[in-house]
C-alpha cells in the first residue's frame, strides 16, 4: 500500500487534511516569527493619543524634525490601541494572525472548498503560487489587515454582472471600511475601472460613471477628508524616489526567493489564460493586479491573493462538479495536533519553547524591536530627544516620552531632512554638530550598518557607549557634555 494509501482511508479524509494545512501551516509559519513593530508600534500610538485626547493626530508630536500635515487613517489605529490596552504589542501582532486566517478561509470558501475534490497535483502549483504571494505580508503590518477589503472588493466585482444598487452598496461599504484603515484604498477603483472598460456598453455608461463617482464621494467620509488623495500620491511618488525596498521595481536579485516565483507563476498564468482567451476573462480585475506585481515588490503579494478564487471561475483549477455533494469528515486528531503547534509558537509560549532550543535556534525568538534599551532610557530620567536609525523609531515613540529623530512613517519627512539623516547615518564629518543642533541625549543604532558612524561616536568625549551587541549600539551623552 502506497504512504497515500496509509494517511488516508478516504478522498473526503484527504481533502480535509490539505485543507486544514492550508490554513494552520502558514498560520504555524507566521506565529514562528518575532514580533516586528515597525509600523504597528506608531500606528498603536497615534490610536492611544486618540482614546487619551479624543482627538486625531494632525501634527507630528513625536520627532525633532518639523515635518508635513499627518493624514492617515483612523479606524486600524484605534483598534490597535484597545487591543494594546488589554494585551500589549504582543496581542496586536496576534490580531494580525488571526486576520491571516480570515484571507485563508475566504480563499478557501472562494476557490477550493467548491470543489469535490481540489488537492489534486496540477491544483498544488496554483497553491503554492497563493501562498507566496501571501507570504510577502507575513509581518507585523497593516498592509496584512488592508488585504481583506482588497479581497472582498475583488470578488465582489470580479464575480458581478448587474452593477445595480446593491452593487455599489456593498463596495460603498468595502471602501469606507478601507478608506479608514490603509491607504491601500485606490486598487479598488483600478480593479473596479479595469472591469468597466471591457464591460460598458453605451447603454451602461452612465450608470458605471455614476457609481464611480458616488464611491469617490465615499472616500472623503474620513476625518481628512480629500486630502487622503495628495497623501496616497505623496506615499507612492517619495517612498519611490528614496528607494524604499518595498517599492522598487520586482526583480530576481533583490527578491529572492519570492521575486523569481512571481516571474515564474507570472508565466504560467499568461500561457493558461492564452489558451482560453475571450473577452470574459481579460475583464477580470486579477490583471491590473498582476502588473502592479512588476512594478512594485509590495504588490506581488496582490495576485497571489487572488489567484485562486480567478482560477476557479474561469475553470482552470480541477477537481470535479463544483455542486457535488461534499460530505467531509473531520479528521480530529490531526486538526488538534496541528492548532496546538500553532498556540505553542505564539508570542506568549515562545519563551517557554526557547528554552529547549539551542542559543542559535533560539534567536528566532528575539523581539525585534529594543525593549530592554527603552527600559535603560526611560530608568535615566531623560527626557532628551534620541538619534536614531529609522527602524528604531517607531518602538521609542511608542514606548518613550523622549522625541525621536525619524522612524518609518517615511512620507511625512522632507527631502532636505531625510538626506540629512541618510548622511549622518553614513558618519559625516559633521554628524556631532548635527547632535548639538537638536540637543540629543541618546544614539541608537544598528551595530552591522552603521559601522562607520559608531567608530567616530566611540572617539568622541561627549558620548559614552551604555550598550552594543550584534545588532544594536547604544550611546548616551556624557554628564560634562550637558549645557
Amino acid at each position: 500500500m502506497s504512504l497515500d494509501g496509509l494517511l488516508f482511508n478516504s478522498t473526503v479524509n484527504k481533502s480535509h487534511f490539505y485543507t486544514v494545512l492550508f490554513v494552520l501551516l502558514p498560520l504555524f509559519y507566521y506565529l514562528s516569527l518575532p514580533v516586528t513593530v515597525g509600523d504597528m508600534a506608531w500606528w498603536t500610538a497615534y490610536g492611544n493619543y486618540f482614546l487619551n485626547t479624543g482627538s486625531f493626530l494632525v501634527k507630528d508630536i513625536y520627532s525633532v524634525l518639523e515635518t508635513r500635515p499627518l493624514v492617515y487613517p483612523v479606524l486600524l489605529p484605534i483598534f490597535y490601541s484597545l487591543l494594546d490596552q488589554v494585551g500589549g504589542l504582543e496581542l496586536v501582532s496576534l490580531s494580525h494572525k488571526a486576520a491571516l486566517v480570515a484571507l485563508l478561509v475566504l480563499i478557501l470558501r472562494s476557490s477550493l472548498s467548491k470543489l469535490r475534490n481540489p488537492w489534486t497535483a496540477a491544483n498544488f502549483f496554483w497553491i503554492a503560487v497563493s501562498l507566496n504571494g501571501i507570504s510577502i505580508y507575513f509581518i507585523d503590518r497593516p498592509a496584512l489587515i488592508a488585504l481583506i477589503p482588497l479581497l472582498a472588493a475583488y470578488l465582489c466585482i470580479e464575480n458581478e454582472r448587474e452593477f445595480g444598487m446593491l452593487f455599489f452598496g456593498k463596495l460603498a461599504l468595502i471602501l469606507f471600511v478601507w478608506v479608514n484603515i490603509h491607504g491601500s484604498w485606490p486598487l479598488l477603483f483600478i480593479l473596479l475601472c479595469w472591469k468597466f472598460l471591457f464591460v460598458t456598453r453605451r447603454s451602461t455608461i452612465d450608470r458605471h460613471a455614476c457609481i464611480l463617482i458616488g464611491l469617490g464621494l465615499v472616500t472623503i467620509a474620513n476625518p481628512f477628508g480629500v486630502r487622503i488623495w495628495s497623501y496616497v500620491y505623496e506615499t507612492g511618488t517619495i517612498s519611490k524616489l528614496r528607494h524604499i525596498d518595498e517599492w522598487n521595481v520586482t526583480n530576481f536579485h533583490d527578491y529572492f526567493p519570492q521575486g523569481i516565483l512571481f516571474f515564474l507563476s507570472a508565466f504560467a498564468f499568461l500561457v493558461f489564460v492564452i489558451r482560453k482567451i475571450n473577452l470574459q476573462v481579460l475583464s477580470s480585475p486579477i490583471f491590473p493586479l498582476l502588473l502592479l506585481g512588476f512594478l512594485a515588490f509590495r504588490n506581488v503579494g496582490y495576485f497571489g491573493l487572488v489567484a485562486l478564487p480567478f482560477l476557479y471561475k474561469y475553470e482552470f483549477l480541477s477537481g470535479g462538479d463544483p455542486d457535488a455533494e461534499d460530505p467531509r469528515r473531520s479528521n480530529l486528531a490531526i486538526t488538534v495536533a496541528v492548532a496546538i503547534l500553532c498556540i505553542l509558537f505564539t508570542p506568549y509560549f515562545k519563551p517557554l519553547i526557547a528554552q529547549f532550543l539551542s542559543e542559535k535556534k533560539a534567536m528566532v525568538f528575539d523581539e525585534f524591536y529594543q525593549a530592554e534599551v527603552a527600559a535603560y532610557i526611560r530608568s535615566t530620567g531623560q527626557v532628551g530627544p534620541i538619534l536614531n536609525d529609522w527602524d528604531y523609531g517607531s518602538f521609542l515613540l511608542y514606548s518613550l516620552p523622549n522625541k525621536i529623530l525619524i522612524d518609518s512613517r517615511n512620507v511625512i519627512y522632507y527631502q532636505k531632512d531625510f538626506e540629512k539623516y541618510l548622511e549622518v547615518m553614513r558618519g559625516s564629518e559633521d554628524w556631532e554638530d548635527f547632535t548639538r543642533v537638536y540637543g540629543f541625549d541618546f544614539i541608537l543604532v544598528p551595530t552591522r550598518r552603521r559601522q562607520q558612524l559608531i567608530e567616530k561616536i566611540k572617539k568622541s568625549v561627549d558620548w559614552k557607549l551604555i550598550q552594543q551587541n550584534s545588532d544594536t549600539t547604544l550611546f548616551q551623552k556624557t554628564t560634562a557634555s550637558r549645557p
